[in-house]
């Protein structure tokens, strides 16, 4: 795994940890007097990477959001210090490897970490046996946008999960049908 998978993780770190411009438009609510308009920079919470199979994407854990990851002092000095991102970091990198979920990595805003670095001695990837639920996979491109404002992935898998082993996966191909915005480029 090593040097391999650290480049791996390298690149969809930087895949994914892009600051996004979003534009924000306000009117005024009394007497219907218009404040004006302007434009607010923000970055996107930062979320937990996976890879699954050949894809990269994002993940979450239903109905939680943000997967937990296993406590340490480092960890929440450097979650104390995140100040970059709505949901700081760091988050975790997971690798989805015969059934199983891994613990592949770390990353925040500015890059990777390694895992000996909040982890003291842990020096290769470990089995996420933190981890049980259903966790949604976001893989590929954003395809269009619904009218709800969700990007709608290529690819979106759900995965139940306990204690790390995978039980059972759903893939399903993104539908673009469910948008009412352009599709995107």
């Amino acid at each position: 795994m090593g040097a391999q998978w650290d480049r791996q993780i390298g690149k969809l770190v930087s895949e994914f940890s892009m600051k996004q411009l979003i534009p924000v438009f306000c009117t005024a609510m009394a007497m219907g007097a218009s404040l004006g308009c302007g434009a607010a920079y923000a970055t996107q919470p930062l979320q937990d990477h996976i890879w699954y199979q050949s894809r990269a994407g994002t993940m979450y854990q239903a109905g939680k959001g943000a997967i937990a990851l296993p406590p340490s002092a480092q960890l929440r000095a450097m979650t104390i210090g995140e100040s970059c991102s709505a949901i700081g970091g760091p988050r975790g990198v997971y690798r989805y490897v015969d059934g199983k979920l891994w613990l592949a990595g770390l990353h925040r805003c500015s890059g990777g970490i390694g895992l000996s670095e909040v982890y003291p001695g842990m020096l290769t990837p470990p089995l996420a046996d933190w981890i049980s639920g259903v966790l949604v996979a976001r893989l590929g491109k954003v395809l269009c946008v619904s009218s709800a404002g969700v990007q709608i992935p290529e690819f979106e898998v759900h995965m139940q999960v306990t204690n790390g082993i995978v039980y059972a996966v759903e893939e399903k191909a993104g539908d673009a049908r469910s948008c009412a915005l352009k599709r995107l480029q």
